[in-house]
């Protein structure tokens, strides 16, 4: 299942390659469904996926029952979540009893979320080949079929079953990715520090390291190891879009786009990428280019996905910026259609109409949220933040005297009463208020109040700090 990078620069490769490509011009196709699978792998390494595909069709027409054709083919159909083809297509394999079989019956039941079958499924065939002298391999194959699946507990699950003569560079590389994806980043930081020392030009290691700084969120020093990573290997995709995640995290916005494009040379087809690229061109307020970005994501993303919730939502908030009303709610639209949760897409709705001056609508609309959701006070306060939010700063004021006489013991409405005070000019309120938000709410009151405050202060100094600034300033 794994091909190394350097198979294609050898000379037996090349050579393969050659005669597919001079029977492209004419000549007879004499290479077997193996050899079409590495031409290939080849091209999806390029980024030529209209090639790979091209080949793969050739190889299944003239292999109909071979492994590797019907892999290309059944996980092209997975990613077009047709699962019901990829298994027709898995059933057509001739050699049921090898690994290829299983690893595709693998794949297709993880796609559909059986991750724990998957797992019986590679099981059943590593006691074939415990034992043997490719039971390390096999094991490095089920490891790295996880990981491309995101299953990064089972892949750490399964690394803990290799013998130490299989503990090669590739082991090492796949583990700290699984170490990675379980969130153990300070013990991924400090292996990979341990093998930069012995090998300071080991591209892959300076990767992982930014990755764990990233995890661990020491986002400038993940920065300085990825620039490293892109110094030995400036084209590799991998450290490209790491580069655009820390730029991101960051607040480099400008930076960050850059590397996402340069990204999607290599992927044009993946949705976070789009929709990350959209929020950096949102926070330059550079909204009709964020718009195109979230467009394009939203084509990309699976129905249902966090993915898409996340480039609905951006899209509503992009046109709500942009002035075009119609756009907005038709997004909100199509978040009810994805199945995300009624009430928070009304309140959205909601914070729309009140933006282009629907008043009635949206009040109307608000009133029925409280109401379909009996008075809960969760709800209420998202309520008075849309108040808050277009400025109806009395209406957020009462709506939140309502909920804190209703649950007087609702300490999470202090935040943002106090918010509400503030905006509504009730200062003496404002005042009571923030001490009892920071007193048992510290953490939502930096939050929702930071923006007032020095940005290292703790929110327990808040309210001293704030009486000190009121004597201060009734002195001069």
């Amino acid at each position: 299942m794994r091909v190394s990078d350097n198979y294609f620069d050898n000379d037996d490769f090349k050579d393969i390659l050659a005669q597919y490509e001079d029977a492209s011009q004419g000549g007879g196709l004499f290479l077997d469904a193996e050899e079409l699978t590495d031409i290939a792998d080849y091209y999806n390494f390029k980024g030529d996926k209209e090639k790979a595909r091209e080949v793969m069709v050739k190889a299944h027409d003239k292999y109909p029952g071979a492994a590797g054709p019907i892999t290309f083919l059944a996980r092209e159909a997975l990613d077009k979540e047709d699962a019901e083809g990829a298994s027709c297509l898995l059933d057509q394999i001739d050699e049921k009893d090898g690994p290829d079989y299983a690893f595709l019956k693998a794949e297709i039941e993880i796609a559909e979320d059986q991750v724990e079958e998957a797992d019986k499924t590679l099981a059943g065939y590593y006691e074939k080949v415990k034992g043997t002298e490719v039971e390390d391999d096999f094991i490095l194959d089920v490891m790295e079929l996880y990981i491309d699946f995101s299953v990064f507990q089972k892949a750490y699950d399964w690394s803990e079953q290799v013998s130490a003569d299989g503990r090669t560079r590739d082991y090492k590389l796949m583990k700290l990715k699984a170490m990675i994806g379980i969130g153990h980043h300070d013990e991924v930081i400090e292996m990979t520090a341990k093998e930069l020392d012995k090998d300071p030009y080991a591209q892959e290691y300076w990767l992982l390291h930014a990755l764990g700084l990233y995890g661990a969120g020491n986002f400038e020093e993940a920065q300085k190891s990825c620039e490293y990573a892109l110094a030995i290997q400036p084209d590799d995709p991998y450290s490209i879009i790491t580069m655009a995640n820390i730029l991101y995290q960051l607040d480099n916005f400008e930076k960050a786009v850059e590397y996402y494009n340069r990204y999607e040379k290599y992927d044009d087809s993946n949705a976070a990428c789009e929709l990350n690229a959209g929020m950096c061109l949102a926070s330059m307020k550079k909204f009709k280019e964020a718009a195109r970005h979230l467009e394009k994501g939203a084509a990309l993303a699976k129905a249902g996905s966090d993915d898409m919730k996340k480039i609905l939502q951006e899209l509503v908030w992009t046109y709500d910026s942009l002035g075009d009303v119609d756009n907005a709610l038709k997004y909100c639209a199509e978040l009810l259609e994805n199945g995300e949760d009624v009430t928070e897409v009304k309140t959205l709705k909601a914070h729309v109409l009140l933006k282009f001056d629907r008043d009635a609508e949206a009040e109307e609309l608000l009133w029925n949220i409280i109401h379909d959701n009996n008075f809960d006070p969760d709800i209420m306060v998202k309520v008075a933040v849309t108040y808050l939010d277009n400025h109806w700063n009395e209406k957020a004021y009462l709506l939140l005297k309502i909920v804190l006489k209703r649950h007087p013991d609702y300490i999470h409405a202090y935040p943002y009463m106090t918010l509400a005070c503030q905006a509504a000019e009730k200062y003496e309120e404002f005042t009571i208020y923030l001490k009892k938000a920071c007193d048992k709410v510290p953490f939502e009151s930096k939050v929702v109040l930071g923006y007032m405050f020095p940005p290292e202060m703790h929110p327990k100094d808040f309210y001293n700090h704030l009486m000190n600034l009121i004597k201060k300033a009734g002195k001069k």
